[in-house]
């Protein structure tokens, strides 16, 4: 065997062991005269003279062409255990060494694989090594010592992992329709500018108007605390969170993120909270077996219907945002009992900053938080009447929209049945409770005092627009779901109702004022438990580089659980509708793919007087994406999501709004953890001359830009 080769692939495999616990080698002459500074193996050549390993020759040569023998290697071997130092192992596992060694970059250390190749070359030549009268029961007993240490720093190491994410995010708008408002994709008025201090100034054509530079630091501790526990924490650092306002509702929708005051643009504060917070514990029960605990502040979700968050910016990616988790103030208990999967969850939410405002924490209103349950219909006009005659152009999220709470406290459970090789069948329930965001609604048919209901008669205040009068503070979630597949053909389909729950009015009396006192029967319950339901049944199915997917949905105008099932346009968690949907994705060549949807939906007509859609009035959406990768690493998006309305009813029947977002995007990936994206997006929104939406009617761009490494 070629010298050069068995020392560079062997002994100084052995020399990388011990130089991560010695200082230093003695450093020999220079190099050796017949290998030259450009041959494939003078590193290792160099680092075994400098480290005393070999010598060479009396002439000055290394001999790298000559073999070499048994004995010569030996030799070599005896000068490299000679390099391993007498272990002390007194105190040596302190928590002072401890994180030292964590601080240390580790790279440096020994591993027990090269540990275990440097104890196989002593037993491969340990007749040589006795000649030369080397003790291999000391040099074992050492090399066992320090296999110890380094499986100690090892498991100490992995004991803590720090992680985390930083985003860079610089965002900036246009108007194209001089002073006129537009809307951007998250639904919030992007304003042409006025004198008041401090709102947004957006220049016709100008797209330095109006910027944002937002920052997000994320910075997580994992540590196994015993065997079997472990604890997580993630704190987040930045101005991102205050500039949305809130992650589990658009804050001060539809002005929050450009007036003057509250979460838009004067409040661009740095913030620092915890994300995240767990504890998780396994343990033992009787008759159930493994049960693991997990409690502090805990990010979950359940199915799109019953509890999942909705994605409240569409310009950037955030795990915040986009992962669907919400997190409470509570605890987890899962276990298994066979393909039996059982999820237990309780916990509350308004404690925690980012997610609910109900004690005024963001941006001094209550308008932020986790929205479930329905007094009303989500589509509400003038005198409570609904449909897109009265409604306008739908955007944000409707459960802001439909007299529902905020809520504050929840519990529920979930049961999944199955495997995901063979298909589940699932199963949910929840409970939330909270309080009416702002005061019981003023003069309008949600009124009844305004519109000749008797209140000498409390039994006329029953379900729909008079319920709103209840006090609504409960909500009950119940649902199904089925996910199988059979062959290249995936099928699901759901079931969900939500009732709303508050006590029922039992009287209203007026004051000398003019002014009336409503009267709560709080021990007997009232429920909006009809028009509630949302279910949803699909397909799907893949060959090669095609795939399709269809279904139908339908969400009653009464359903407010607080889940993320669907995005039209600027409108998100679309209800009171039904319609089918369809998908479909190809790869058209290598680093080039297509992907397209549509959805059409019509109103269910079962709320009209209620603030719900009639069922002339219909909601079309497409979009479609190109993704063209220009090389491994960088690719160029074109997409384009096109929204159409038809009004229903009233003046305006027939007629067809329409709003358009073209994208053009461009990405780059440095590493599988840092990447570079930009977007810039055209926004166009045509009225037809219908008034569809004054305060947002024009039509302007966002620049958007990102840049995020994860470690």
């Amino acid at each position: 065997m070629n010298k050069a080769k068995l020392l560079a692939g062997s002994a100084a495999t052995a020399f990388v062991a011990v130089a991560s616990v010695s200082p230093a080698f003695a450093q020999a002459s220079g190099p050796f005269a017949d290998v030259p500074t450009d041959h494939w193996a003078y590193q290792s050549v160099d680092k075994l003279q400098k480290g005393g390993i070999v010598i060479g020759y009396p002439d000055g040569t290394y001999g790298g062409k000559r073999a070499m023998t048994r004995y010569e290697f030996a030799v070599a071997i005896a000068r490299l255990l000679e390099k391993i130092p007498q272990p002390d192992l007194t105190n040596y596992y302190t928590k002072a060494e401890t994180d030292a060694a964590i601080q240390a970059a580790t790279a440096g250390f020994a591993t027990k694989e090269e540990v275990q190749a440097l104890r196989n070359l002593v037993n491969e030549f340990q007749t040589e090594l006795t000649t030369l009268g080397v003790d291999l029961e000391a040099v074992k007993k050492r090399l066992t010592a320090l296999e110890g240490r380094v499986t100690a720093l090892e498991d100490e190491v992995k004991r803590v992992k720090v992680y985390g994410t930083v985003s860079l995010n610089g965002r900036a708008t246009n108007t194209r329709t001089n002073s006129v408002n537009f809307r951007d994709q998250d639904g919030f008025i992007i304003q042409r500018g006025s004198t008041t201090p401090g709102n947004q100034l957006v220049g016709n054509g100008n797209l330095l108007g109006a910027t944002r530079i937002l920052h997000d630091i994320d910075l997580g501790v994992k540590a196994r605390l015993s065997d079997t526990a472990t604890a997580d924490v993630l704190l987040n650092f930045g101005n991102y969170l205050s500039f949305l306002g809130g992650v589990g509702s658009y804050a001060n929708f539809p002005n929050g993120r450009t007036a003057s005051t509250g979460g838009g643009f004067g409040n661009q504060d740095q913030t620092q909270t915890v994300y995240k917070a767990v504890i998780e514990a396994p343990f033992r029960l009787p008759g159930i077996g493994g049960v693991t605990a997990t409690v502090g502040r805990v990010p979950l979700q359940f199915t799109p219907y019953t509890l999942k968050l909705i994605d409240v910016d569409q310009y950037f990616y955030n795990d915040k945002t986009d992962l669907g988790n919400i997190p409470i103030d509570g605890g987890k208990l899962a276990f298994n009992i066979g393909p039996l999967g059982i999820t237990g969850i309780a916990g509350k939410t308004d404690p925690i900053r980012f997610l609910s405002n109900i004690a005024s924490n963001l941006t001094g209103d209550n308008s932020a938080g986790l929205f479930a349950g329905a007094s009303r219909g989500a589509y509400s006009g003038i005198n409570g009447t609904g449909g897109f005659s009265t409604s306008g152009r739908p955007s944000g999220n409707r459960l802001q929209n439909n007299g529902g709470i905020l809520v504050e406290q929840l519990a529920g459970a979930r049961v999944v049945f199955g495997t995901s090789k063979f298909g589940t069948i699932g199963g949910t329930y929840l409970a939330l409770a909270g309080q009416r965001p702002g005061s019981i609604p003023g003069t309008s048919t949600l009124n009844p005092l305004a519109f000749g209901v008797n209140p000498a008669n409390p039994s006329t205040f029953g379900e729909g627009s008079s319920f709103d009068r209840a006090n609504i503070n409960r909500v009950y979630v119940y649902g199904a779901d089925v996910n199988a597949s059979i062959g290249s053909i995936g099928i699901n389909a759901s079931y969900t109702k939500s009732d709303t729950a508050g006590s029922r009015i039992t009287g209203i009396s007026a004051l000398n004022d003019g002014t009336f006192v409503t009267s709560f029967d709080q021990e007997t319950t009232s429920k909006i438990n009809d028009d509630n339901e949302a279910y949803e049944a699909g397909a799907s199915y893949s060959i090669g580089a095609l795939s399709l997917g269809a279904g139908y949905r339908y969400v009653g105008p009464y359903f407010a659980a607080p889940g993320s099932w669907s995005r039209v346009g600027t409108l998100t968690n679309p209800v009171d509708i039904e319609g089918g949907y369809g998908r479909i994705g190809y790869a058209i060549a290598r680093g080039l793919s297509l992907n397209a949807e549509a959805q059409f939906y019509n109103g269910t007509g079962e709320a009209v007087n209620d603030g719900g859609l009639s069922e002339d009035d219909r909601i079309n959406n497409y979009r479609g994406g190109l993704k063209f990768g220009l090389t491994s690493a960088s690719n160029v998006d074109l997409g384009v999501d096109y929204t159409e309305y038809k009004i229903g009813v009233g003046a305006f029947a027939g007629s067809k709004p329409r709003e358009i977002f073209y994208n053009i995007g461009y990405g780059y990936s440095f590493s599988p953890n840092s990447s570079f994206k930009l977007l810039y997006q055209i926004v166009d929104f045509d009225d037809k001359n219908t008034g569809f939406d004054p305060s947002g009617a024009g039509k302007g761009g966002v620049a958007a830009a990102q840049f995020q490494v994860k470690f």
